[in-house]
């Protein structure tokens, strides 16, 4: 009997990859270019701050579904579906960017794919093919640990070593005028080790692995008390991290800062405790669809977001007013980015249930998304 899907596995997959255009709306509307200054640009400071939050649940999510992958050829046949929509999304971007933003040549687009340029929100899969590589052997040493305190130990060590840094190592201590005004100067002076600080794709996984079996005894509301709390310290950190000049993009507001990690792992808590048992058949499948299309959406999106905002540039050439467009702009590059993926799906869906019949004799599950445990 097939293992029933996971309903909020699938409900978070589409908030993260909702979550894609809507931190890239600041990319996008050129707020990193204009300095902090008025209630729109603090408004967009603050979601921001909540909307970085997507890269991580994708990667909590991972450790959380695949704490008990074992190495086996069957395995390695799961990168299929990422590598093929990788492909044709590259493919799809490469065209669109040779026709209509131009600067590349169609070789450089085509060398591009290996280097995960030419998709430009490529370097995702560049990150995920390694760890998809490494799973078996992290979870080796993860299953294997003689305690769930030695499993704390390992993720406590990861957070010293990815996190921390992050927050503790962002100051000058030999000027009190630097406190008044951080931005001023970037040269600061640590206070731990932050070689390893590329490594926090394993800290979220470990976490979320942990999370499968040791979910934090809190209630709905506490958790949302506490997202609030988080994202509220954390955009007055970016505030005053950053005024009177431009925001300021540094450590402590990447994808592995502290204020991420704990903002992160609620929002994950949060949606994953939604009461999804009584969800009917047809919701259940309309979620496992549309979460299948989520890489392509945020892959494909690139080509929207040029678009669209190419569009609102003409309309509204200023950074604040485009704030009041964002209930627009973003659920339409989102929904423009799901439909362009739900098409990249039919090739290879049909390519995969005719290689099914052909192996089997049976028509098969053409879904791509591996089976949840």
């Amino acid at each position: 009997m097939k293992p029933q899907r996971n309903v909020n596995a699938d409900i978070l997959r589409l908030i993260a990859a909702f979550f894609v255009p809507a931190v890239h709306f600041m990319l996008n509307n050129g707020f990193y270019y204009i300095p902090i200054a008025g209630a729109e640009m603090t408004v967009m400071v603050v979601m921001r701050s909540f909307f970085i939050v997507c890269v991580p649940l994708f990667l909590l999510l991972t450790g959380y579904l695949m704490k008990n992958k074992q190495l086996s050829k069957s395995y390695y046949k799961g990168i299929v579906h990422t590598l093929v929509i990788y492909l044709l999304s590259s493919v799809l971007c490469g065209v669109y960017i040779l026709l209509f933003v131009g600067g590349k040549t169609p070789l450089e687009l085509a060398l591009g794919i290996f280097g995960f340029t030419t998709a430009p929100y490529g370097w995702y899969v560049e990150m995920y093919i390694g760890l998809f590589l490494l799973i078996p052997f992290l979870n080796l040493i993860y299953n294997n640990l003689p305690s769930d305190r030695a499993k704390r130990v390992l993720m406590g060590t990861l957070v010293l070593l990815t996190s921390l840094p992050a927050i503790l190592n962002v100051y000058r201590f030999d000027t009190l005028e630097w406190w008044i005004v951080p931005s001023q100067n970037a040269a600061f002076q640590p206070l731990l080790p932050k070689f390893w600080a590329g490594l926090y794709p394993l800290t979220y996984y470990y976490i979320g692995a942990y999370l499968r079996d040791h979910e934090p005894r809190l209630k709905q509301f506490q958790r949302i008390i506490l997202i609030v709390s988080v994202v509220t310290v954390s955009s007055a950190y970016n505030l005053w991290r950053s005024v009177p000049g431009v925001f300021v993009w540094g450590a402590w507001n990447d994808w592995a800062s502290p204020f991420n990690l704990a903002l992160s792992v609620l929002v994950f808590g949060f949606v994953m405790r939604l009461p999804t048992e009584r969800a009917p058949d047809k919701l259940r499948k309309a979620l496992s669809f549309l979460s299948s299309l989520t890489l392509g959406a945020y892959l494909t999106s690139f080509i929207f977001d040029h678009f669209y905002y190419y569009l609102l540039q003409l309309k509204e050439p200023t950074v604040a007013g485009k704030l009041k467009y964002f209930p627009l702009i973003v659920p339409a590059v989102f929904l423009s980015a799901m439909i362009l993926s739900a098409l990249l799906e039919l090739p290879y869906r049909g390519v995969s249930a005719l290689w099914r019949r052909r192996k089997t004799g049976k028509p098969g599950d053409t879904d791509p998304v591996p089976v949840q445990e």
